[in-house]
């Protein structure tokens, strides 16, 4: 059983946590736990959304989806409640490759990294106490032996209809992932930070929005 992850508390690193595509075998996790008052569908409808990401994420300097080959499947449906966002060749959905530029250390914005990644999980979920979710996941693209990871984000019913649990897990693998927590722990937690805090401002207002249009 995956022990609770804390309340509203800095990104906190611990045991490997097993993954979707990885299962066990990790090296090290980070994870974090905040509330959003705002519905499951809002959050990821944004985390779906690339053209997005620079307008909530500090650390980010660009997304670029990557060309899909001709001959690949397409993607399987999401979930119904994200079901209009197949209509966008651009949606984050399940099979899609996207890479990302990154600040490695914001606000210092003279350096950056380039991060390729796939759209491994969308689905929906039910915890323990009945409470249904959304739950997104995405791995590392490159040489899995150096290193790879998994990072999933699930966004769980709240009290109300506008408020949600939003938890991230993030598993690293491979050798060069024993070098995680002793040389990057601080500027991996600061970016964190930054997209767990900027998610949670930007889905807020928008679920504001919404609000007091629809009032």
């Amino acid at each position: 059983m995956t022990p609770e992850i804390p309340l509203d508390e800095p990104p906190k690193f611990g045991p490997p946590l097993p993954t979707p595509s990885y299962g066990s075998g990790g090296v090290v996790s980070i994870v974090y736990r905040t509330m959003v008052a705002a519905s499951p569908v809002t959050c990821l409808e944004i985390m779906l959304d690339p053209s997005t990401f620079q307008s909530w994420n500090k650390s980010i300097a660009g997304v670029t989806i990557l060309p899909t080959p001709l001959d690949s499947r397409p993607p399987p449906s999401p979930p119904p409640q994200l079901a209009h966002l197949t209509s966008s060749p651009n949606s984050l959905l399940r099979g899609r490759k996207l890479r990302v530029k990154g600040y490695t250390n914001y606000p210092d914005t003279s350096k950056t990294q380039r991060l390729d990644a796939e759209i491994s999980v969308l689905e929906e979920f039910q915890s323990e106490d009945g409470r249904k979710g959304l739950r997104v996941a995405w791995k590392s693209l490159g040489d899995p032996w150096y290193l790879r990871f998994e990072r999933t984000q699930e966004f769980l019913e709240g009290s109300g209809a506008e408020s949600c649990e939003y938890t991230s897990k993030e598993t690293f693998f491979g050798a060069l992932a024993y070098l995680v927590k002793p040389f990057l722990s601080g500027s991996l937690q600061k970016l964190l930070v930054l997209w767990r805090d900027g998610l949670k401002d930007f889905a807020e207002r928008i679920a504001k929005e919404k609000t007091q249009y629809s009032g």
